[in-house]
């Protein structure tokens, strides 16, 4: 097992085991950006179990020996799994030491791992070749301090880390208002138009508003690091749009952005069916809109409904190498009819009144009605609890002869899972799952989580069929959430092949409205500069406090809460006793495998990562 590669040697699905600050090098290198020559070492998490530091130090300092120069100074920098986020940089909290020769390479590690502290487990490593600069800079896609758009560059005659550290009182220059401190001389003009071209690809590779530290040496500059902007302060939003009187929400389960493709193509049917105004990319219904309620009772027979459109989307599935605007839209067409079938207000009443009917009875017969309600809860073998067992089975058969075989038949029936389906865009347990198998077959698996009978002969018969029929209730409740994962999945795969045949940049179909894909299929012109202001603005609109209501075009935010009581939406119903544990990047397979067993899990949102990883809390 190789705990430390060359960038270039790493895979996609690999790369997060190597800390954060690790990955934005190789998105950089990987996307033709200059960077110094770079290796990287996997947090010690992801190393064999048998592995110890003694070990690890002697494989990474052979690996040293073979791809850096004797002569050749280095930089050993932290690469920790927290570090370098959206939401927080931890930037000159840890270690980084410059070492001159092979024998410093040990010392350094050990500085820079023990700089994490009790947490040096999830603490990764990159050696890079130190690079002897005639000046060095920090560069911010927008101001970190205030509402200010301009491009920002700090540059001074000495290392970056005396900038990081606010040693010196760099030059400054602000971009439309030129040099604004300081007297830099030093920095040609070719050189600073190269930044601010650089600025715009760094923030196109991170997917945010950046700040990135830079060296230049020779007229050549190198890039050292890249990571969001997290000191930037939020402002209240003012709405400018046109809207009718009333309220309109922003409802919890939708309240991520939507890019400018699926606001265009509504895959779900939803901003077609639904009063609803955008406001920076997020949608706002009115509060005033009630579901559908049909007459029919074809509600009823999920499963055929199921069958039938899960039938459709893996016949789908199989075409996606011949995905052109007909099929897309067949696709959408029987997407919009699934979650016209799952959006019925008839059902919603029926699942609320099994639920109502049960509780009432068990309270009229137990004393302990929450706990004999909560083990019926647990009896019930849904998808969720039969993907548990099936992913236990697969992890155990992770030798097998015919693994990859079995792989494919778990994907075939769970693969789709997303967090987010609406959104299409989102990545589903497909995408993840080599790197949930690599870090999870080697852990102590906790089987009780997965289907427990319980037994309910001493219920009266009444009892009997309401526990039933809410075990039922349940059952579709997951299973038409699958449902709309699948066919998610589905567009998702067909936008991807799309954007192949129209020699689209990847991951750039999302910020074009869905009439210019047509007109580009007809050999029609757009402009790219619309494109990547649009993906700029839906980048920026994640890192938006929204507002909760717009009222009469005010927008109303949420008080702060100052009471340590966390309120949400249960996953499963009933109740349970543990430890709180706050989880607050559920896409983090490292903070993940830390959540101590028992734990009752917080979380503003979920993963296919975090829903995988069930098996073992």
């Amino acid at each position: 097992m190789n705990i430390v590669n060359v960038l270039d040697e790493i895979v996609d699905k690999k790369i997060i085991l190597y800390g954060n600050k690790a990955k934005n090098i190789w998105l950089m290198k990987k996307n033709g950006i200059n960077v110094p020559n770079t290796i990287a070492v996997k947090c010690s998490d992801a190393w064999e179990p048998s592995w110890n530091r003694k070990h690890a130090l002697q494989e990474i300092e052979a690996y040293v020996k073979q791809y850096f120069k004797s002569t050749e100074s280095l930089i050993v920098r932290s690469s920790f799994c927290k570090e370098d986020l959206q939401n927080s940089s931890m930037a000159g909290l840890f270690k980084s030491v410059q070492i001159q020769s092979y024998d410093q390479i040990s010392t350094a590690l050990c500085e820079v791992w023990d700089s994490a502290k009790s947490a040096w487990s999830q603490m990764g490593v990159v050696i890079q070749s130190f690079i002897p600069c005639d000046f060095s800079g920090i560069m911010f896609s927008t101001s970190p301090y205030d509402s200010e758009e301009e491009i920002i560059i700090e540059c001074a005659r000495t290392g970056c880390n005396h900038l990081v550290k606010g040693d010196i009182s760099p030059d400054l220059y602000i971009n439309n208002k030129g040099w604004i401190r300081g007297d830099a001389n030093y920095v040609s003009e070719t050189i600073l138009q190269e930044l601010l071209s650089l600025e715009e690809k760094l923030r196109f590779i991170i997917g945010t508003e950046i700040d990135a530290e830079f060296c230049v040496s020779n007229e050549e500059i190198y890039v050292l690091q890249c990571r969001p902007i997290t000191t930037r302060k939020r402002k209240l939003l003012k709405y400018t749009g046109d809207c009718e009187k009333g309220v309109w929400v922003l409802q919890e389960e939708l309240s991520l952005p939507f890019t400018p493709l699926i606001r265009t193509l509504d895959p779900s049917g939803l901003f077609a069916e639904r009063p609803h105004i955008f406001f920076e990319n997020y949608v706002y219904f009115n509060n005033e809109y009630k579901l559908k309620k049909t007459e029919d009772e074809k509600w009823k027979n999920w499963e055929k409904i199921s069958d039938y459109y899960s039938s459709i989307f893996y016949d789908i599935l199989q075409k996606t190498e011949m995905a052109d605007f007909e099929l897309l839209e067949y696709a959408v067409d029987m997407y919009r009819n699934s979650v016209d079938a799952y959006m019925n207000l008839n059902w919603f009443i029926y699942r609320k009144q099994c639920y109502e009917k049960l509780i009432n009875a068990l309270k009229e017969q137990y004393t302990n009605y929450q706990e004999i309600f909560f083990q019926v809860v647990q009896s019930i073998e849904t998808i969720n609890t039969n993907k548990r067992r099936d992913f236990i089975k697969l992890i155990k058969r992770k030798d097998d002869i015919d693994f990859n075989k079995k792989k494919n038949l778990f994907l075939k029936k769970y693969g789709s899972e997303t967090s987010h389906p609406f959104y299409i865009m989102c990545k589903s347990l497909a995408d993840y799952i080599d790197l949930i198998i690599e870090q999870f077959e080697k852990r102590e698996i906790n089987e009780s989580t997965t289907y427990v009978p319980y037994n309910n002969i001493n219920f009266d018969s009444t009892l009997k069929e309401l526990i039933n029929n809410y075990r039922n209730v349940v059952k579709r409740t997951e299973d038409d959430d699958y449902l709309l994962c699948l066919g998610s999945y589905t567009i998702r795969k067909l936008l991807e092949r799309l954007e192949e045949k129209l020699n689209l940049e990847q991951n750039s179909i999302w910020y074009y409205e869905y009439s210019e894909l047509k007109d580009i299929a007809c050999g029609n012109s757009i402009s790219l500069e619309l494109v990547r202001k649009r993906r700029k603005e839906f980048e920026n609109a994640i890192n938006l406090d929204m507002p909760l209501a717009i009222e009469n075009g005010i927008p109303i935010y949420n008080i702060t809460q100052k009471e340590s009581t966390l309120n949400g939406v249960t996953i499963s119903q009933g109740y349970a006793r543990g430890i709180i544990y706050v989880l607050k990047d559920p896409s983090n397979i490292f903070e993940i495998i830390n959540i101590p067993s028992g734990s009752i899990v917080f979380s503003n949102w979920i993963s296919p990562i975090l829903s995988a990883y069930l098996v073992y809390i």
